[in-house]
């Protein structure tokens, strides 16, 4: 059903909309997409999209670390038109299943409903489109100029079990120049990046480039750090 849902949008809004004839995702007939459609659209885990910002941190409403972490989303989310606006971004690092991917995906609703063009990729993903962008041009094109990238699973590309020694260190310099990539035209076009990691700040600095180093540590990032309960599993 939901790579039927995705045809489906994807045969209404291309370059120019076959419906009405609008540009891009800006169209009369994008604006009356539900919320939903228009998550699916960004690629939004389906099953994050439904959560609520009172779902972060159920069973531990008494933990001060985790009130604070929430009030931080909020204003975040509260304030996201202007965050994307003068093209702040944001770093979300902590352990699995602390609810970093959850409260994306709430904010990234939330810059939806306020209208602007949101895209959900994890980064190996990402190195996939990078390669085959001379074939599909225009989805690299939207990862680029869309108004919130989010970008999932930093690290992911070199932590997998699958690499044999000698194709680390490749997959490392490969994941270097397309973080880089992307980082540096984003944040020279103002255009606001989300990332989301396990790692914590201090290994993304020294486990990528000069470039992603300067830009995560320019005073545009703001570094939101999880910590606490694992949502998923209950510990």
């Amino acid at each position: 059903m939901l790579k039927r849902t995705l045809r489906r949008l994807r045969k209404k809004i291309v370059d120019s909309c076959l419906i009405c004839g609008g540009s891009n995702l800006h169209c009369k007939c994008f604006a009356t997409f539900s919320m939903y459609e228009k998550a699916l659209l960004g690629g939004a885990p389906v099953g994050l999209i439904e959560h609520k910002i009172s779902d972060f941190g159920k069973g531990q409403e008494d933990n001060q670390i985790i009130n604070s972490i929430k009030k931080r989303w909020v204003y975040i989310i509260d304030n996201i038109s202007k965050f994307i606006e003068v093209g702040k971004h944001l770093l979300v690092t902590g352990g699995h299943g602390e609810g970093k991917t959850m409260m994306s995906v709430i904010l990234m609703k939330a810059a939806v409903l306020d209208g602007n063009h949101c895209v959900y990729k994890i980064f190996p993903d990402l190195m996939g489109i990078y390669l085959s962008k001379d074939n599909n041009p225009y989805e690299w094109l939207s990862l680029m100029e869309c108004n919130a990238l989010i970008i999932d699973e930093l690290g992911m590309e070199i932590r997998s079990p699958a690499f044999e020694k000698d194709q680390v260190s490749k997959s490392k310099r490969f994941a270097n120049h397309v973080l880089s990539r992307i980082l540096k035209s984003r944040h020279d076009n103002k255009l606001t990046t989300i990332i989301i990691s396990n790692m914590t700040k201090n290994e993304i600095l020294e486990e990528y480039d000069e470039v992603v180093r300067s830009i995560i540590q320019s005073e545009d990032f703001v570094h939101m750090a999880h910590g606490g309960k694992d949502f998923r599993g209950g510990k």
